[in-house]
């Protein structure tokens, strides 16, 4: 898939599923071709949109590396 059909495909996704993340990430990760590049897409997408409850707690608790994430995430928030 071409980088700029993996990003429309993203894109795409994230506007069909606004109203429920969780569904549209899903999606995303079974729709075939690059799937772990278009739901991260996706997911970022979904993500900026909704923040953290876009994501299942069951997803946040599963997370490989969360404790390095979260602190990443919290040096930038400290700098804005």
């Amino acid at each position: 898939m071409a980088g700029w059909n993996t990003v429309a495909a993203a894109h795409a996704i994230a506007k069909l599923y606004l109203d429920d993340p969780e569904a549209g990430i899903g999606f995303a990760a079974a729709s075939g071709r690059d799937t772990d590049t278009v739901a991260s897409i996706a997911g970022a997408m979904l993500g900026a949109v909704h923040g953290r409850r876009a994501f299942a707690q069951r997803w946040i608790d599963g997370l490989h590396g969360r404790e390095l994430i979260e602190q990443r995430v919290a040096s930038l928030l400290a700098m804005v």
